[in-house]
């Protein structure tokens, strides 16, 4: 047998192929990770299983699984595979180990690896879960974190599955309504460029024919079109250069603030906006009360799932009422972020001793009104942007018309 190996540098553990027999003396085989030899081979016994032979496994696929990006699919496929193992009331050591055996070969093995590992060197387990790559979002994490810590994990992470699935449905929902505009809307500004780079410098020598008689319309669009066919190269520099710019601004917390507050104002953007991030924000709060955790540390907890500035800082200061003894519905109603009905709502809860329950039934309306509004915008979006390119695309037309015309009548 090979001498014992230590783990690895990096902390992770080790990859071992081996053959054994079983009780019965039937043969066994297979691929397990251990932190060295001997701790590998006390698993193996530990399993009723009497090892002949063990041999240190090369981690290729797990490391290359790190680099992998890590995908809304493969990110939901582990969560789903992980609360099925939890629901079973396998220990999670157990399961992870189950799981790194199955994807040994897969994105996921490094991710596993990555998890197992963390765990075994003695932190949380929502912390081994933030060191893993998983990539989950803040206020998933706070569902998980407040399981932990209440003892209630296999229910969290049902939880924060429930809430995942829902995310990545409204995602694909929105990506795949928007499918159509965006060709359109790419289609036609191609249209309108070539119309301004090939078709309108053709009627150019109608500058110098018509003169003064040529109607304002039509000068400044053949104009504009010479331009654009003298200096396209600059333009889409300039075009790629505005990009850059908007994404660095973005990056800038007092820009992003300031973006934020902008679409917020928008009829029926801003509206969806603040339903989506209220209905993270209010089921992240009353599964964390469920969990019976405190509200001082739930709201602490509960304002990571808020991802616009705005909304976080009223929050914030939400938290500063309720601490100085303001009830939490009073607090939200101060700041704006419950209407009469829903603050009523809330404070029946509070004195009832249903906090929790409420603040989900909030969410579950939250999350309704968020999908009728995306819905809304979806359905408008299309005619406007049918409309927009054809009113564009029409002037082009009407303003070459009448530079033509009105050529022809100075001709006459």
């Amino acid at each position: 047998m090979p001498r014992s190996s230590a783990a690895s540098p990096d902390g992770a553990s080790l990859c071992f192929d081996y053959e054994a027999t079983n009780e019965a003396g039937a043969p066994r085989k297979g691929q397990l990770r251990a932190a060295s030899e001997r701790d590998a081979l006390y698993r193996l016994q530990r399993e009723g299983l009497l090892p002949l032979k063990l041999v240190e496994a090369p981690a290729a696929p797990a490391a290359s699984a790190r680099k992998t990006r890590m995908t809304a699919a493969l990110r939901l496929q582990a969560m789903q595979e992980l609360t099925s193992l939890l629901q079973a009331d396998i220990p999670i050591g157990e399961a992870l180990q189950s799981l790194l055996r199955g994807h040994a070969q897969t994105p996921l093995g490094g991710v596993f690896d990555a998890l197992y590992s963390a765990l075994r060197q003695g932190g949380s387990f929502t912390g081994a879960i933030e060191a893993s790559g998983l990539g989950l979002p803040a206020h998933i994490l706070q569902l998980i974190r407040a399981g932990e810590e209440s003892g209630e994990l296999a229910e969290a992470f049902d939880r924060a599955l429930r809430q995942l699935t829902y995310m990545e449905e409204m995602r694909q929902e929105f990506r795949n309504a928007l499918i159509y505009p965006s060709v359109l809307v790419l289609t036609g500004i191609l249209a309108v460029g070539l119309i301004f780079a090939i078709v309108v410098p053709k009627f150019a020598n109608l500058l110098s024919q018509g003169g003064d008689k040529v109607p304002l319309l039509s000068r400044v669009v053949l104009e504009l079109g010479l331009f654009v066919n003298a200096n396209w190269y600059w333009l889409l520099l300039g075009v790629a250069l505005l990009l850059v710019l908007a994404l660095s601004a973005f990056r800038q917390p007092a820009w992003r603030a300031r973006i934020e507050q902008s679409l917020l104002r928008l009829p029926v953007l801003g509206d969806w906006l603040r339903q989506t991030q209220m209905g993270r924000w209010t089921q992240s709060l009353g599964t964390l009360l469920a969990s019976r955790v405190s509200l001082a540390h739930a709201l602490s907890l509960s304002i990571q799932a808020v991802g616009i500035h705005t909304l976080h800082q009223r929050l914030l200061q939400v938290r500063s009422m309720v601490r100085g003894g303001k009830s939490l519905a009073d607090a939200l109603q101060l700041q704006n972020l419950l209407d009469p009905m829903e603050a009523n709502l809330l404070r029946v809860g509070e004195r009832s001793g249903t906090s929790s329950r409420m603040l989900l039934l909030l969410s579950g309306r939250y999350h309704a009104a968020a999908r009728q509004r995306m819905k809304r915008f979806l359905t408008l979006l299309e005619p406007l942007s049918i409309l927009l390119i054809g009113a564009t695309i029409g002037v082009l037309m009407i303003a070459i018309m009448l530079a033509i015309t009105s050529v022809n009548e100075i001709v006459i």
